[in-house]
């Protein structure tokens, strides 16, 4: 007799459920003047009532765990899911049987998930071998019963999820032999950010974890297609609908864990790119010319690729027509280029109405995958971000659409500080890819410093004239008065700078200079930003009623203590700023700035500043902040200068041979996604120094190996870690404090590199 299982809720259900589990305390009331025992055993006293008392204390960490991986499931867009903690399977058709509680169940067409979930309150080493086992025991009984229940065979796929735990390497083989998937703390991370960007599509990647390399009947499929040949791969032209493509569908993100056997090249999915192609596809049936390109990883033998050509084949041409079956496996279809396009179908009606072209490769292999990624994105010839920003100015002056007007005023007002002889960035901005130590600051750079600043203004969806900023003129023409305003008030504050410390501001880019740099321009927008909000706090006011020459003159006198500083600051005090890179480095240095208008101004209280002075006041933290750039610049060196000098720099031999495959691309890949496009030595982190060593074991392991971690090479590689840590911990300080035993721990690594490698040069 089929049984039937108690405790499901559907899809519509879920919210209603994720609700209720969403709360990280357990609440109970309880009769005024009778919650001493509680009190006593833990509780804490949530509202007092006039006849009870509500109480409440922590989730303990087994049900938190479950609680947050359900909800993470919840929004893949399962068809079922179990509705609480004592969701049970029957394991026998026997009623004396007891049947197997179940932490979370999730059920959809033609597959399940049972997940047994494990969670410990602090980081403990943990042992599965035992668990693993016993769900091989039961497993086949669960599967008898979950098809008795539906009415058809379900896959079944099998999930330890645990929190708190490190898994060592035998129970990871043994989980992998056993066909049950391993998640993991970092793992559940990943899919909760990938859920929240691209929603239930993300229940391929997971699918395609637990049923890897795995045949699925329901995803058989076939398409009219084009065999072909190019660049020596053989290919498959042909077009799809994005919802019979998304299940089989898999991309190599760069933060996934699991890396055993999978290269990750990819950047995670940005969700504001994916709504802005789903509603594209949405409402203006939007059409995506350009094809996704994909490997189909079927090892060939029986699995192979089947292509069933159809009519004669053409003499003179390679290409061949006929019919493609696509693999009936999760995780088959990797795609290397399009991931956007695709994902942004996911969750819409277009997704079973429209097709999509697809450029299909076979067994291309994870580096080959990984290079074509590169070359799609940084060989192709396009138009360079920084050329685009400069094109703004003329190709949308006069639109129609407020917000491209705002990016052709912000585009025109940086080109006109470069044209403009009056400007102290005369002459220093670069329009192209190209640039000299002269022309230190992109378009791009300047250009998006401020718009985060919302200097200018900015432009709300449906609004028929722009929010002004304070360097924005409301009056008509509207465009050139507020490109002249702008303009002037820039120049006017600049040139602050420019004519009180011409010794830092004339150098550029150049050893000594920062303010005249992009990171120096970002952090002074910044400050700006935050002068002219205290300006408006203390005379009540909006900075749009002041004009031009009296917001110059309030501006100036706030920014002296600035200025001040810069007059009299020592080499080393530039070399902290020069060392602060990127978006972080801008705001940091910005907020060391305000300090020193703070100290003559007490008044002068930005947002942030006060918890940024509190944890920059941490001894340790600012001594470490000192110390680490110090290290990985004697690392730095050391390291290029020996591969150089190993491989040779005849055709970059040092570049190709001593440098990792994996480093190599994710070095590209970070050189071309930056505005900047600097030297690539400038995107090494420490941990690609570690798998540089580990490749090149004898050329380094003399200076780097330290013995007293152990005898292997990963061991004596492993003081890289915990530097790694420490360094993260002074980046970001949300993290935690650096500890006395840490700090200790960068003493003796500076001072044993310095024996051996001699000081750092630091730029």
């Amino acid at each position: 007799m089929k049984p039937l299982l108690s405790g499901l809720v559907n899809r519509s259900e879920f919210a209603g459920v994720a609700k209720l589990r969403r709360p990280e305390f357990v609440y109970q009331s309880v009769k005024k003047l009778s919650e001493a025992p509680y009190l006593q055993d833990g509780w804490i006293v949530d509202k007092t009532n006039k006849y009870s008392v509500r109480l409440r204390r922590a989730k303990p960490a087994w049900k938190l765990f479950e609680d947050k991986l359900w909800i993470v499931l919840s929004k893949m867009g399962f068809e079922e899911m179990n509705s609480d903690h004592d969701f049970k399977i029957p394991i026998s058709e026997s009623p004396e049987v007891n049947a197997k509680q179940i932490d979370v169940f999730v059920k959809d067409e033609g597959v399940a998930l049972v997940v047994e979930c494990k969670a410990a309150e602090e980081l403990t080493n943990g042992s599965f071998r035992k668990h693993i086992l016993e769900i091989g025991g039961y497993r086949g009984d669960i599967v008898k019963s979950l098809s008795r229940h539906y009415g058809s065979r379900l896959r079944v796929g099998w999930i330890i999820a645990t929190r708190n735990y490190l898994w060592n390497e035998s129970d990871k083989q043994l989980a992998l032999d056993k066909k049950i998937a391993v998640l993991t703390d970092d793992e559940l991370q990943y899919y909760d950010l990938l859920v929240n960007h691209i929603g239930p599509a993300a229940k391929y990647q997971l699918l395609a974890e637990v049923f890897a390399d795995s045949h699925i009947p329901e995803l058989e499929s076939r398409v009219p297609a084009i065999k072909g040949k190019i660049g020596g791969y053989t290919f498959y032209a042909f077009a799809i609908e994005p919802s019979r493509l998304l299940p089989i569908s898999f991309v190599a993100h760069r933060m996934m864990v699991n890396q055993d056997t999978l290269l990750t090249y990819q950047r995670i999915l940005n969700k504001k790119r994916l709504l802005s192609i789903r509603e594209y596809v949405e409402k203006e049936k939007g059409l995506f010319p350009n094809s996704i390109i994909v490997n189909f990883r079927t090892y060939g033998g029986k699995d192979a690729l089947r292509f069933d050509k159809s009519g004669q084949e053409e003499k003179d041409t390679d290409a061949m027509p006929g019919y493609l079956y696509l693999p009936n496996k999760y995780k088959s279809a990797f795609v290397i280029d399009g991931q956007h396009r695709l994902y942004g179908f996911a969750g819409t009606e277009a997704a079973s109405k429209v097709t999509v072209p697809v450029i299909a490769f076979e067994n291309l292999e994870p580096w080959s995958q990984a290079r074509m990624f590169v070359d799609i994105n940084s060989k192709q010839v396009k138009v360079p971000k920084n050329l685009l920003n400069d094109l703004y100015a003329d190709l949308l002056w006069d639109s129609k659409d407020e917000s491209e007007k705002m990016l052709a005023l912000v585009s025109k007002i940086v080109s006109e500080l470069d044209k403009d002889r009056a400007s102290p960035l005369f002459g220093r901005i670069k329009s192209s890819s190209e640039g000299t130590q002269n022309r230190p600051i992109t378009i791009t750079t300047l250009a998006e410093a401020l718009r985060k600043a919302n200097l200018i203004g900015q432009v709300n969806r449906g609004a028929n004239i722009p929010q002004a900023g304070p360097l924005y003129d409301v009056r008509e023409p509207r465009m050139e008065n507020s490109l002249k305003r702008a303009k002037s008030v820039l120049i006017s504050y600049f040139d602050l700078f420019r004519k009180e410390v011409p010794s830092n501001w004339d150098l550029g880019d150049a050893e000594g200079g920062y303010l005249c740099t992009n990171n120096g321009l970002g952090a002074l927008i910044l400050v700006l930003k935050e002068i002219i909000q205290h300006i408006e706090s203390e005379q009540r006011l909006k900075a749009v009623e002041l004009d031009t020459s009296q917001l110059q003159d309030e501006i100036a006198k706030l920014a002296e203590p600035v200025i001040i500083f810069f007059k009299s600051a020592s080499p080393s005090e530039v070399r902290d700023y020069r060392r602060q890179y990127g978006l972080q480095g801008q705001r940091n240095c910005s907020f060391d700035m305000m300090e020193k208008i703070q100290g003559k101004y007490p008044e002068f209280k930005p947002s942030g500043l006060a918890k940024y002075i509190q944890e920059k006041n941490s001894t340790l933290n600012q001594q470490s902040r000192v110390l680490m750039p110090e290290i990985q610049m004697m690392i730095h060196e050391d390291v290029v200068a020996q591969l150089k000098s190993h491989f040779g720099e005849q055709d970059e031999k040092w570049w190709y041979e001593g440098i990792p495959d994996e480093v190599r691309v994710e070095i590209t890949s970070r050189q071309q996604t930056d505005p900047e496009h600097g030297d690539r030595l400038r995107y090494f982190d420490l941990i690609h120094y570690q798998k540089i060593m580990s490749k090149n074991w004898e050329l380094f392991k003399d200076k780097y190996g330290f013995a007293e971690f152990g005898s292997s090479k990963t061991k004596q590689l492993s003081w890289f870690d915990k530097l790694n840590s420490i360094r993260n911990k002074i980046a970001h300080p949300e993290r935690g404090k650096v500890s006395q035993e840490e700090f200790d721990f960068l003493i003796k690594v500076r001072d044993k590199l310095k024996a051996v490698l001699g000081p750092a040069k630091l730029a």
